[in-house]
């Protein structure tokens, strides 16, 4: 940290002040309180992006209609009745088996 500079001069009776182009992070927080705000920010975009990329993984884990169901119903935004239709089953099954998947991916994801 390099600190500003005070240059006295006796024959002109002057003093100036160099300041530094340096600051100590403790002072910058106290002052604007902006970089801890910046900091945070840029660590939960990182932790969402590792989750996302663990999150992804574990879905290709698992079976391909597995996969097709959590993806219509969590990325595509659509009900249990609608891939209950397409795939034959009731709502109720359907619902069973986002359970059952659900707890296949919080396993996975628990080994991280």
């Amino acid at each position: 940290m390099k600190a500003e500079q005070t240059i006295i001069d006796q024959d002109a009776q002057e003093i100036r002040v160099i300041p530094s182009r340096e600051d100590s992070y403790e002072r910058l927080l106290e002052e604007h309180n902006l970089l801890a705000d910046e900091q945070a920010d840029v660590e939960n975009i990182v932790l969402r992006k590792i989750l996302r990329k663990q999150l992804h993984e574990a879905i290709r884990n698992l079976e391909e209609e597995e996969q097709y169901l959590i993806i219509q119903l969590f990325f595509m935004d659509r009900s249990e009745r609608e891939p209950a239709e397409e795939l034959g089953f009731s709502q109720k099954a359907v619902n069973k088996r986002r359970h059952k998947i659900l707890g296949k991916l919080k396993k996975f994801l628990e080994k991280f």
